[in-house]
């Protein structure tokens, strides 16, 4: 500092990577204007920048003699000695600039604001001078990088300088490099190196770090020589198949063609040394050319358009300038490449887990979805609902999934090639097929299973819920149901056997309602009721009351109702009420559905059904006409007993039309059955004509058992025949119950009879679908947990990548903890759960075990069937993909 401070700069000309030197001319005190000694010009950069304007040399002696071919060969031979071991070298000259000449108020200047392409001091410049001259007499004038003519040289910066000497600094690369170099190579990532430094230090500095492992085509051509082999010869080497290459940057120009632009670019291993910012920008273009995805390094602000032009540019956070990092995509806050590896690693990992995340989110779609295909082609009750959905992808799926987000990386992700990302995206078709064909599918009858499992144990086999003829999916819960047993008893609360009546011939009794299998009953086949009466699309009148027959008329809201005709014709195949015993065993039983108050409960219960759908006016009536009717219609009696030409054919499309689907009941035509073989309407009239399963009727007269204060029979004269025939609705004094006292005639219309109707069918149907999609959707959980564990890796085993993830456990956890307190903590089962017998948790874990085996199993068979190969050229780790892979690798 002090010496500068004595010597006080008069002009200087910074360095730049294009020059590559750097120049300060000074005086010999501290003020220049005082100043009248010679000014000494000191010149530091490029060794070959500065041997070039140098003509003499300064001697050790400190005697000043001519450059000879000796020494400047023996100049370069130092250079590249001190360059091939790493060193950076550095050469230095100098020139006395006479004061007379170079006095104080001497304007020095780099030449530009006099238009010239040279300083107007002396700074070697003699053999461009020459060149310059040379080319403007052949009239092909000099022109710069940009294609514009140079403008010419000023005559005094033609004296040559005087070389002082050398020197190699050592800058050696940070200890990461090598190591993340070589995470490179083995993850398809090709290095190269574009560098301002000397050849041989740029080819050293590569050979160190990794970027060169191979011979260049010189180094083989020297070994040839050293060998003294030709070709032929079995120690000789060809120098055209070298993979590594140095390429000096006066060896390469921006109008290079593209053959020898490919030619450098095809070699594994490449250097650039002693280039210039502009052949950086042409190198990023050649290589994005050729369809590589480049991202580039820089620091300078001549490296801006370097790192504009790439697909990634990345400033130094430390060394680079301003400019830079505002053209840069991102910024390396440490300047060490290690760290770019490490972005690149890190990378791979966050689109790895998305893939693993994305992938345990749509295997729940299968077992979610399926359901709903089940219903609409099969005719099944519903196996979920849609409020149970959401609980799983808006509770129990979504801590799982985020928790991907925080697994680690496995063990090949860096041995990877790069992706193509026009066909490796996010979501692809082999994880797709994963997703939905496989895992789940298998989701899906892990689901189905649980469902037909708790449906089974509460009275309701698969026989029952699968491609039954009379459209179970749509009546199942809302409508009574019938069966044909094959054996069976029937039964009371307490399990005490009727010895009276025969199920395969006779209907329950009041006091036996419920069928128990017995030591080897089963069921035949279930169905519901026709609906044969098809009311009108408008909506009862509003004097309309539930209870009140007489206030019913042929307004249904287009819904169809089935008929006590219809009840016969099942009873006459031998379909009888069905109320299982395993509903009674179940914890939602309730003995009074037997002799329900439907005075009390159910138009309660409707306005709340009515609320809860967000509906108003008289939709409590029709949700009643969706439901068991508080009494039955009869066709033969709306009709004066005759069904001849009183039917119409159905529409098909409309929402009520879905309830009015007539099919024949397992098996039989009702076109054989014949109402007036059967009973007896009342006033001894038979009904006339047969009954029709492929119409409907378009009257119908509705009987309760009701009766007006005058003593008649609400509805029509001809309902009181039918008082002991509507089974499923009774009349008790002083309230329902099982062994009430039953009333008959006028005097239901007393104060203290109370209309009961039998309810137990449809209400544990209900009742035991809910406990069933309860368990469909708990069986996704369970399955979940496998799918969580699979989705861990893409490659390795579980046993290999470990379970270091702590979020994803507590996932495991919570979403576990999450199901079981919104089954068992009552204000949640409004979302539709229910508290499950514990046993009822099981049928999805054997789905579970076979979904984590399965997955194994496919990983090892792909590891097993895609070996690994190491490219010697490249360092490359490639696996060759077995068929396992090709098509389930996601």
């Amino acid at each position: 500092k002090n010496y500068v401070k004595k010597n006080a700069i008069v002009f200087d000309i910074p360095f730049n990577s294009k020059k590559k030197y750097q120049v300060h001319i000074h005086c010999q005190s501290d003020d220049p204007a005082k100043d009248t000694d010679d000014r000494i010009l000191y010149m530091k950069g490029a060794p070959e920048r500065i041997f070039i304007r140098c003509t003499d040399f300064c001697a050790s002696d400190g005697s000043i003699k001519p450059i000879t071919p000796e020494f400047r060969g023996e100049m370069t031979r130092l250079q590249d000695k001190m360059g091939a071991n790493g060193l950076r070298v550095l050469g230095f000259c100098m020139k006395k600039l006479p004061y007379d000449t170079f006095s104080a108020d001497y304007p020095f200047s780099d030449g530009r604001d006099e238009k010239k392409s040279t300083p107007n001091f002396p700074l070697g410049e003699g053999p461009f001078i020459e060149k310059y001259a040379n080319a403007k007499a052949s009239g092909e004038p000099l022109k710069d990088d940009k294609g514009q003519l140079l403008d010419p040289p000023h005559e005094a910066s033609g004296p040559g300088l005087v070389f002082l000497g050398m020197m190699a600094l050592v800058d050696p690369p940070r200890e990461a490099v090598p190591g993340a170099v070589a995470k490179c190579k083995t993850a398809g990532i090709k290095v190269i190196m574009v560098t301002g430094d000397h050849p041989g230090t740029a080819k050293a500095i590569a050979y160190k770090v990794g970027i060169l492992w191979g011979p260049t085509k010189e180094d083989l051509i020297k070994a040839n020589e050293d060998n003294r082999a030709s070709p032929g010869d079995p120690d000789y080497q060809d120098p055209d198949l070298a993979q590594a290459i140095v390429a000096p940057g006066w060896e390469i120009s921006d109008d290079m063609g593209h053959d020898k632009w490919n030619a450098i670019l095809e070699h594994p291993q490449i250097v650039f040394a002693r280039t210039s910012p502009q052949q950086k920008l042409v190198i990023v273009g050649h290589c994005q050319r050729l369809g590589h995805i480049v991202a580039v390094t820089g620091d300078g602000v001549n490296d801006s358009p370097a790192l504009k032009k790439a697909d990634i540019g990345i400033a130094m956070g430390i060394a680079g300038t301003p400019v830079t990092k505002n053209a840069a995509d991102m910024i390396l806050l440490d300047d060490n490449f290690a760290s770019i590896v490490a972005g690149v690693e890190e990378g791979r990992l966050i689109f790895d887990n998305l893939k693993k995340s994305i992938c345990y989110t749509l295997t729940s779609n299968i077992p979610e979805i399926s359901p709903f295909l089940c219903w609409i082609t099969m005719d099944t009750p519903m196996p979920l609902s849609t409020v149970l959905i959401l609980a799983i992808d808006l509770g129990t799926d979504m801590v799982p999934a985020i928790s991907m987000a925080y697994e680690d990386a496995e063990a090949d992700i860096m041995k990877r090639p790069p992706r193509n990302a026009k066909v490796d995206r996010l979501v692809t078709r082999k994880l797709i097929f994963l997703a939905y064909l496989q895992i789940g599918i298998m989701q899906a009858m892990a689901g189905f299973y649980a469902w037909m499992v708790v449906l089974n144990d509460y009275g309701f086999p698969p026989t029952v819920l699968l491609g039954n003829p009379s459209g179970t999916g749509m009546f199942f819960g809302d409508q009574t149901m019938y069966c044909k047993f094959n054996g069976g008893q029937y039964v009371d609360f307490d399990g005490r056997v009727d010895p009276n009546t025969d199920p395969t011939v006779s209907p329950p009794t009041r006091r036996f309602p419920l069928w128990d299998r017995g030591d080897a009953g089963f069921l035949e086949k279930c169905t519901y009721p026709q609906k044969l009466f098809r009311g009108r699309q408008a909506q009862p009148k509003n004097s309309f009351k539930y209870r009140e027959a007489d206030t019913y008329n042929s307004r249904t809201f287009g819904l169809a109702q089935p008929t006590i005709e219809a009840i016969w014709a099942l009873e006459s195949k031998g379909f009888y009420e069905y109320v299982p015993w395993r509903g009674r065993m179940s914890p939602f039983w309730n003995n009074k559905w037997v002799a329900w108050n439907i005075e009390r409960s159910e138009e309660r219960l409707a306005g709340e059904k009515a609320g809860t759908l967000g509906r108003k006016g008289n939709v409590d009536g029709q949700l009643i006409f969706m439901a068991q009717p508080a009494g039955l219609y009869s066709a033969c009696i709306a009709n004066d007993y005759d069904l001849t030409g009183r039917k119409r054919p159905h529409k098909v499309g409309a929402y009520s039309n879905l309830r009015n689907i007539v099919k024949g009941a397992n098996g039989f035509n009702l076109e054989d059955w014949e109402p007036a073989d059967f009973s007896n309407y009342g006033d001894g009239s038979q009904c006339v004509g047969k009954l029709n399963g492929k119409r409907s009727y378009n009257q119908a007269q509705f009987c309760n058992g009701g009766y007006l204060d005058d003593g008649t029979p609400a509805g029509h004269q001809g309902c009181a025949a039918l008082d002991n025939l509507t089974a499923n609705v009774f009349y008790c004094k002083n309230g329902c119950g099982i062994d009430c006292q039953q009333v008959y005639g006028p005097q239901r219309n007393d104060d203290d009879v109370e209309q009961c109707q039998n309810v137990a069918s449809r209400l544990v149907q209900t009742n035991a679908n809910q406990h069933a999609q309860a368990a469909y959707w708990v069986s996704i959980v369970v399955v979940q947990w496998a799918d969580l564990l699979i989705c861990k890796t893409r490659w390795l085993s579980i046993r290999q990548q470990g379970l270091r993830n702590s979020v994803l456990n507590f996932g495991l956890f919570f979403e576990t903890l999450l199901a079981a307190w919104l089954c068992y903590f009552t204000p949640f089962q409004v979302l539709g759960t229910r508290a499950l017998r514990f046993t009822h948790w099981m049928p999805g874990i054997p789905f579970s075990m076979i979904i984590f085996i399965y997955d194994e199993t496919r990983k090892y068979m792909m590891r097993a069937t895609s070996p690994e190969v190491v490219n010697q050229a490249t360092g490359q780790v490639t696996r060759v993909p077995g068929w396992i892979e090709r098509f389930t690798y996601y």
